[in-house]
């Protein structure tokens, strides 16, 4: 079976997605050919191009805004547009990773990519909506915190190599919620100090002042 694994993440490095891409990777199993691309080096339209010869494409991307990153929405919109010509008969498996502890302010992103995959042609298979991504590398996936998220990649992994859909889910770790919360604030406060910034400066209410509009040219009047 022939797996593309697209890395939507803006990071080249340490990134949660490609994370979850290579417990994918372990979870499918050595027999399979996989075809890792990323939307930060790769061309849209060359990747949809790859995608021809592929089973099954498996994105992962972090949520940017209550959606996808801007830099993977240009490469997806190449993408449409190469698909269109030139039809695919992968199956499409998300994985969206928040920043957010609940799993479920993925929701609208993972909307966006259902409707992507139908202007593209694309059958959907599955998307996973993962909160608490910022502390994706914190334990290994399948125990402690991401005991759940293991379970949910491992069924992911099935799913793709059977060829077939299931419903969408949300999973989030094994943690406190709170203390992932103290952790994230302690965390900013430092990055913070490290610019320069005092705890004070974070939270200072700052004036918005529009920029000043100009009046428009009068037309010079006939003499």
């Amino acid at each position: 079976m022939k797996i593309l694994l697209l890395d939507g993440s803006p990071k080249a490095q340490h990134s949660a997605s490609a994370h979850y891409l290579r417990a994918m990777e372990a979870f499918l199993g050595g027999q399979q050919t996989l075809l890792w691309r990323d939307a930060r080096s790769f061309d849209g339209a060359a990747v949809a191009r790859d995608l021809l010869d592929q089973d099954a494409l498996v994105i992962a991307f972090p949520l940017y805004v209550d959606g996808i990153p801007s830099h993977l929405l240009v490469f997806l919109e190449a993408m449409e547009k190469s698909l269109k010509e030139h039809q695919a008969a992968a199956r499409v498996y998300v994985l969206c990773n928040a920043g957010f502890f609940e799993a479920r302010q993925t929701r609208l992103a993972l909307e966006m990519m259902k409707i992507w995959c139908e202007k593209s042609g694309l059958a959907w298979g599955k998307a996973i909506g993962i909160g608490a991504g910022g502390m994706a590398l914190a334990a290994p996936i399948g125990s402690g915190p991401f005991a759940k998220l293991g379970k949910e990649l491992q069924t992911l992994a099935g799913l793709v190599l059977a060829g077939q859909s299931d419903h969408d889910c949300f999973v989030e770790p094994d943690f406190p919620r709170f203390l992932y919360k103290t952790i994230a604030h302690f965390s900013w406060r430092s990055q913070a100090r490290k610019n320069g910034l005092s705890g004070k400066a974070l939270h200072r209410r700052h004036s918005y002042v529009p920029p000043a509009r100009h009046a428009p040219a009068q037309a010079p009047s006939n003499p």
